[in-house]
């Protein structure tokens, strides 16, 4: 508290409370006569114009540092200003947002845990919302509100203007803001609208249709100049997997410029190599080449690259991937295609429809873990995470797309990292350049994982595995120390709690859920729990 009150901010609260007094609100206001720390102003709205005109106004004539902006359904946590100040007390930044949750019936239903600025993931699902702080000053930089009739679409079109204008963003992953649905009316979303507003503003050239999910987008970028893309596909042998997996490039894929380098290592079947010679026949577009040393995956699949591919942009592909979707190499492209985009990855299933990979969350017990593993595809998991194009902190190599100059750039992937970790390695060596990375959806197929080489779990694999990942931590260690950016351990608990069905959900007060054995563990105490 001293260290806080040595600089003081001050703030206005602008109450729109839609016809109720505030005395007859009496959560909110508690929840103001309550706050730790009493350096804030109240305006209430009186409603003689359009929301946006009186917002607008108010932003015009302030003083005051910052602004938050309440409905009458909304209240905050009595720690709300003290929280608020410790962070710009350390910064003074231009749009603060924190967790909320929701209430009906005055019992607590749901929480949104957020995380920080995932472009991709705000293009896709409004998960912001309107718990906000901002800064005066950059309001009126931005010119405040644009005119929408949903108060949705009214905060949404100003974080995304915040977004276009500055960096200088700081979430708090604390419940700050409450809302209480049985005062909240329903409102119509005028969110197509603010995309298509956003498109005009910032020149991108994309169509907007609708999501796998409700209340969600898909950005769908257009291809530039239809680049030539080289899919690099190591493999030992198994022979059936390998027709799998080209069967399922050449039948599916709707693009069409692309090459298909396939990398023998150390194959001794007759079956492959009568497999490899049909391919070469059946498609000009496949070559296979023999490198037969010691198994490294990393030094395979750069050796590949920098030899023989032509591509601008590589993807790397397991040789037990099935592909199922037609658009997938359009999917990847989209956005590997963009500046400051650097990996990209697909949505990957196990062949008994759980999913696979999503992403992957960086940091913590595992160092790296798939963070919606073993969801089945027809559950849903927290927020809608598996089917929304979204900003990840690392994607796994089976199914990859890199543009080949950053790959050149960031010097391929580190031939220490012979078997694991290496696709993690290769993301964060692109975000310390400066780029995101990107899962999408929209790219999916089956992987039989480590058919080829088997499991990592124990003996002389399992002591490999436990090397590689302190050579991972060697590389990352400022990333790794830090809590992952786009799935946070609020998050990440959540996903565990649908993935296992676990209905106790006060043990995450507990327990950090990072590991399988933890996660299987819990699922057998508390399945069932009431």
């Amino acid at each position: 508290m001293n260290k806080i009150s040595n600089y003081q901010y001050s703030f206005t609260v602008v109450l729109d409370l839609e016809g109720y007094k505030l005395e007859d609100l009496e959560k909110l206001k508690l929840s103001l006569d309550k706050q730790w720390i009493k350096n804030f102003n109240l305006i209430v709205l009186e409603k003689n114009k359009e929301t946006f005109e009186h917002y607008n106004e108010i932003i015009e004539n302030e003083k005051n540092d910052y602004i938050i902006f309440l409905k009458e359904y909304e209240y905050i946590e009595n720690s709300f200003f003290y929280e608020v100040l410790k962070a710009i007390n350390t910064q003074e930044y231009d749009l603060i947002y924190t967790n909320e949750d929701f209430i009906k019936n005055n019992q607590f239903i749901d929480v949104r845990y957020k995380s920080n600025i995932s472009k991709q993931l705000i293009y896709s699902f409004n998960y912001i919302g309107k718990s906000l702080i901002l800064k005066t000053s950059f309001l009126k930089k931005i010119k405040g509100f644009e005119a929408y009739n949903s108060t949705e679409s009214l905060f949404y079109d100003l974080v995304l203007k915040a977004i276009e204008s500055t960096t200088n963003i700081h979430f708090i992953d604390s419940v700050l803001f409450h809302q209480n649905l049985d005062l909240k009316k329903n409102h119509n979303s005028e969110n197509n609208l603010v995309l298509e507003n956003m498109i005009n503003r910032t020149k991108i050239d994309v169509e907007i249709k609708e999501g796998l999910v409700a209340n969600s987008y898909h950005l769908k970028y257009l291809i530039k100049n239809k680049p030539l893309i080289s899919i690099i596909i190591p493999f030992k042998d198994q022979g059936k997997l390998l027709q799998t997996c080209l069967n399922s490039i050449i039948n599916l894929s709707s693009y069409e410029n692309f090459e298909i380098i396939g990398i023998s290592n150390n194959s001794k079947e007759k079956e492959t190599f009568r497999q490899m010679e049909i391919f070469e026949q059946k498609d000009s577009r496949i070559k296979f080449i023999e490198y037969n040393v010691p198994f490294n995956y990393s030094h395979i699949n750069n050796y590949a690259v920098k030899n023989y591919s032509k591509g601008e942009h590589i993807v790397f592909l397991n040789n037990d991937i099935e592909i199922i979707s037609s658009d997938w190499i359009e999917a990847l492209l989209q956005y590997s295609q963009q500046e400051e985009i650097g990996c990209v990855g697909a949505k990957l299933l196990y062949p008994n429809n759980t999913i696979q990979h999503c992403g992957i969350k960086v940091g913590g017990e595992n160092v790296a873990q798939h963070f919606l593993a073993h969801l089945k595809i027809e559950n849903t998991g927290y927020e809608y995470r598996e089917s929304l194009v979204q900003n990840v902190t690392a994607v796994t190599a089976a199914c990859m797309m890199i543009k080949k100059t950053l790959l050149e750039e960031i010097d391929y992937f580190d031939e220490n990292l012979t078997v694991a970790y290496n696709d993690v390695d290769l993301c964060l060596k692109a975000i310390r350049k400066g780029k995101t990375n990107v899962f999408t959806p929209y790219c999916t197929a089956y992987h039989y994982e480590s058919i080829s080489r088997g499991s990592d779990k124990n003996g002389e694999k399992l002591k490999r595995l436990l090397q590689e990942q302190a050579i991972l931590k060697k590389n990352n260690k400022e990333i790794l120390e830090k809590e992952d950016l786009y799935i946070t351990d609020n998050i990440f608990n959540q996903m565990q709690v649908q993935i296992h069905d676990i209905k106790n959900k006060s043990i995450l007060k507990k327990i950090r859920i990072y590991s399988k054995p933890i996660r299987e563990k819990i699922k057998k105490l508390f399945k069932g729990c009431k």
